[in-house]
């Protein structure tokens, strides 16, 4: 396993979610679109 130093750590933006919608793109095998719940009730597409 791959260990990053301090200052890489400090730079990550870590957020927690919710997913509240999933489709699967169409003509894919393992590619969906998701929609999650971020900072506040603010919806973002994955």
């Amino acid at each position: 396993m791959n260990e990053i130093s301090y200052d890489d750590w400090e730079k990550l933006k870590l957020k927690i979610g919710a997913v509240v919608k999933v489709e699967r793109i169409p003509k894919t095998e393992n590619l969906y679109n998701l929609q999650v719940t971020l900072e506040m009730g603010k919806k973002s597409k994955l």
